[in-house]
């Protein structure tokens, strides 16, 4: 096992002022960063923030709020996959927050907490390697305020995701050490809670950093004592079982959603940053040395402090073997993203910028700590050696960089030299908190982002949207909404569906298969694009009712658009909101007598494309072996026919119909595996239809018709998760009733 004398206690009160200090900076550094007073007006870098984090936000807790499950979400898309959808954050836990404030004010609460927790499990994981608290503080400061955390404290899912790993690291250590199950457990459900974090890359190479540490642990407990095999082995296999156990509400419907084709890679990968990017591995290494404001934070930029104390590190008594793999690990994975190519399944390489960050928040602390440590401790080395290290880094830095970072280099110089050179607790301690400031002003002031924020505006755009949605539902009837968007400042956007309510055939990107995708690209094309003009037969299709412009209306094919609906009326609103209005063809249900078979969802796209946009509407249906013929020429007479339609729930719909003959009911929610059909109570097979749309067969009589959301995903990993929580629960019961000797 790890020699104890590397093992320090954790205390409460240098933990309760870590917290207060990262409770009162946290909001700081990101009021300092996002809401800047000489901000553009321009939202671009934002945009990701307007159009998906702040309605699904949104949209999330408005279903939750009202005790529901959000499953499945009709406002946008037609119809599309709510809780499969990591990038909505259903269940990770950080997420409550969105249950007890307006969207705008929860983005910034929760960025506050994630801040926090990265803050305060970097110290945690740092004090189990040996460090002591100002050096661990000053790590944490630079794994918590660097570029990469500031470009992603915004984003929900960005940001949740290295607010857990570091307790993650800090669970793994303590296991290695103690070989305790109970630290396998913590290690396995925050791993759990990281993947649910929605973060998809983040999440991946995170873990997976993690599990070269697990490695390097278990290596370091064989050189260092005796040790239990099995019991090693049984605590990692632990970990991976709770991990995947308790996450499993999320990644097994995402899984399903992602084998029926519902995600293309970069969608899957769910990664999202207000931050400046660098094309290659070089550049990321020149951000190292850029301490100069721009409009965005830069994702490779840590502070000046690293750069001078991480070869210290390696020199530390106690932790030299964890600081190798800090440096390890960060050469590995620049190496990796060289050699990854940027293509490769759409994978956004540059998300190995955290858990390098993470690397070098450790480096720090720990270089920090050799450097600084009181003469008087009976077991501290000679420090001429990391400090000539310390030295050479330095004086490369100072070549190297330019006038902002040689400033600054100056300054710590002035700071920590004496305290170095003197090496007494008076004058380290004073030092240690002055380096500490330094560097969070080095890191605020160097991740500034210029461009505006939800906080600032988002509730003067939605006030600004009343009038027009409240027109909207003077209108609405039982059709749906297209929305044509103008630039990436203006309202309307095309997610206005999740924030208001209303059923909007266009939105977000969504989780849908290729063949749907391309039902949707016609669609969105045929409102200004004069050769997409026999796509405005789609918008029939799904019912269209009212067109929502945000730009100017004269793009328009009005040729094409008068022929599809002769009754389109144009209306203005008292501030200057254009939108037009028409009868629907089809509603959220409707009976045809006769249809076309066709034999695939492609072909039933240029079917529908080969339609006239003035003719009657004719349903389409894909081939099944056990779909009946229309009745056709043989029932020439105009059908009886009734049809009404309630929605008790996003999940649910009741089609009461009673029709004369053998008919095609087509329910126009977007198709999806986890739907379910059943007449008079009666399990029957749906048929795509129309598309992108869903289909039973009716024989003549009265029936109700019940179409029930409730994919049997959700089901085994609901299950899954809750056999996870009680392992948990089992677990710790286990660690408290058992005395600790």
């Amino acid at each position: 096992m790890i020699p104890s004398v590397a093992r320090p206690r954790y205390g409460l009160t240098p933990f309760f002022l870590i917290a207060v200090f990262f409770v009162i900076t946290a909001p700081t550094f990101w009021h300092l960063v996002e809401l800047q007073q000489a901000q553009l007006q321009d939202i671009y870098e934002n945009r990701e923030l307007y159009d998906e984090t702040y309605p699904r936000m949104t949209y999330m807790a408005s279903r939750l709020g009202a005790a529901e499950l959000p499953l499945w979400n009709e406002t946008q898309n037609c119809g599309e996959p709510a809780a499969a959808n990591p990038a909505f954050g259903t269940f990770q836990p950080l997420n409550i927050v969105f249950l007890v404030l307006p969207a705008e004010r929860a983005m910034a609460v929760h960025a506050f907490i994630c801040l926090t927790l990265m803050g305060i499990g970097f110290v945690g994981f740092a004090r189990a390697v040996s460090a002591n608290y100002t050096p661990a503080l000053a790590g944490a400061i630079v794994y918590a305020y660097c570029g990469a955390s500031a470009g992603a404290m915004s984003r929900p899912g960005m940001a949740a995701a290295p607010a857990w790993a570091p307790f993650i690291f800090w669970a793994l250590r303590e296991f290695a050490a103690t070989q305790r199950m109970r630290f396998a457990v913590l290690a396995g459900l925050t791993g759990a809670l990281l993947l649910l974090s929605g973060a998809a890359a983040l999440a991946l190479v995170l873990l997976l950093t993690a599990v070269a540490y697990a490695g390097w642990c278990v290596a370091l407990v064989r050189a260092e004592g005796p040790y239990n095999p099995l019991g090693i082995v049984a605590g990692l296999a632990l970990t991976v079982v709770v991990m995947l156990l308790v996450s499993a509400v999320q990644w097994i419907p995402a899984a399903a959603a992602f084998a029926h084709g519902g995600y293309v890679w970069p969608e899957l990968w769910n990664a999202d940053v207000a931050a400046q990017i660098p094309a290659t591995v070089e550049a990321t290494l020149a951000q190292l040395l850029s301490a100069n404001p721009g409009a965005l934070p830069r994702i490779g930029y840590a502070g000046v402090l690293p750069l001078l104390v991480f070869p210290a590190a390696v020199f530390h008594q106690h932790a030299q073997r964890d600081a190798w793999f800090a440096l390890l690990s960060i050469i590995g994975l620049i190496a990796i993203a060289r050699a990854l190519p940027p293509e490769a399944a759409g994978f956004p390489v540059w998300v190995v910028v955290y858990p390098a960050v993470l690397g070098l928040g450790l480096l720090t602390a720990l270089g920090a700590d050799r450097l600084l440590q009181p003469r008087a401790y009976a077991h501290v080395e000679r420090v001429w050696l990391p400090a000539l290290f310390a030295a050479i880094a330095l004086v490369v830095v100072f070549t190297l960089a330019g006038g902002q970072v040689r400033g600054y280099i100056i300054a710590l110089t002035v700071i920590g030299l004496p305290a170095l050179v003197f090496r007494k607790r008076w004058l380290i301690a004073p030092a240690g908190l002055l380096l500490v400031l330094l560097l969070f002003a080095d890191l605020t002031v160097a991740s500034v982002n210029a461009y505006r924020h939800p906080f600032q505006d988002m509730t003067a755009r939605q006030e600004s949207l009343e009038p027009l949605v409240n027109a909207m539902r003077d209108h609405e009837e039982d059709g749906r909404i297209l929305v044509v968007e103008n630039n990436h400042n203006a309202e309307p956007r095309r997610n206005i569906g999740m924030t208001t309510g209303l059923r909007v055939i266009n939105g977000a990107p969504a989780t849908m298969p290729p063949s749907h995708r391309s039902w949707f690209e016609y669609a969105r094309r045929a409102a200004t694009d004069p050769e997409a003009g026999a796509a405005l037969s789609l918008l029939r299709y799904a019912g269209l009712q009212a067109v929502l412009w945000g730009t100017d209306p004269a793009r328009a094919d009005t040729e094409a658009w008068d022929a599809a609906f002769p009754e389109r009326t144009e209306h203005v609103t008292d501030t200057g909101a254009r939108y037009w209005t028409m009868t629907p063809d089809i509603g959220q249900a409707a009976w045809f007598a006769d249809w076309t078979t066709v034999e695939s969802e492609q072909a039933m796209l240029e079917f529908q494309l080969a339609q006239p946009v003035d003719a009657p509407l004719q349903p389409c249906v894909a081939h099944s072996p056990d779909a009946p013929e229309p009745a056709g020429a043989e029932e020439a007479e105009t059908p009886a026919v009734e049809v009404t339609a309630q929605r008790p729930a996003p999940e649910e719909a009741i089609i009461n119909v009673e029709a004369d003959r053998l008919g095609l009911l087509v329910f126009t929610e977007r198709a999806d595996p986890g739907w379910r059909a059943t007449v008079n109570g009666e399990a029957v097979p749906i048929v795509s239809a129309n598309g992108v749309f869903q289909g039973v067969f009716l024989e003549a009589g009265e029936h109700e018709v019940r179409f029930i959301y409730r994919p049997a995903s959700f089901r085994l990993g609901y299950t899954l998760s809750m056999a996870g929580l009680a392992i948990c629960v089992l677990a710790g019961w286990i660690g408290v009733a058992r005395p600790t000797h």
